[in-house]
């Protein structure tokens, strides 16, 4: 289910067990050859065939294309959010959605410059997270990673925000 495609009461009817999939990518060069947009591509295709295989089983927000790519304004057409504005967008993001209910969100990435801002923004629990019993994770789609409960795991999906049932990172 795609969330720009819903009326506001449909949204409301939603189970808040659903997953919600945030995917972030970018708008920055890669290559001669291709065009700016790759990033955002990519991963729009990737989140669609989720959706296609899930159909009513995950609801999709829409691809946040504004990344963190300032490694790559020597470019032309890149657009680059700095890491603080990119972190504040996550946690606005997750905060809405928490505010709305919803107890699963998995943000899923399309760009490498991404991860880190990505990693150091899910150590920060949104205020609203530790209301609820909210999970947020994160994994990249361009590494093949897959969430997990590993702390100790070498890739962006290691980090999942405090909940009150735990009291701890899982």
């Amino acid at each position: 289910m795609l969330l720009q495609e819903m009326t506001w009461p449909e949204i409301g009817n939603l189970s808040r067990d659903i997953p919600v999939l945030v995917p972030v990518a970018a708008l920055e060069q890669h290559g001669r050859h291709m065009p700016v947009f790759t990033d955002s591509l990519l991963l729009g295709e990737v989140v669609r065939r989720v959706g296609e295989a899930m159909t009513d089983r995950v609801l999709i927000a829409p691809l946040m294309w504004l990344g963190n790519s300032h490694h790559h304004l020597d470019f032309q057409g890149t657009l680059s959010a700095s890491p603080r504005v990119y972190l504040d967008l996550l946690n606005d993001l997750a905060e809405n959605l928490i505010a709305h209910g919803f107890r699963r969100i998995v943000f899923v990435n399309g760009h490498g410059g991404n991860i880190t801002p990505g990693e150091a923004g899910h150590l920060r629990a949104p205020a609203a997270t530790s209301r609820s019993r909210a999970i947020c994770c994160c994994c990249s789609a361009s590494t093949g990673t897959k969430p997990t409960r590993t702390p100790a795991a070498p890739t962006w999906c290691s980090r999942r925000w405090v909940t009150p049932a735990s009291g701890r990172r899982r």
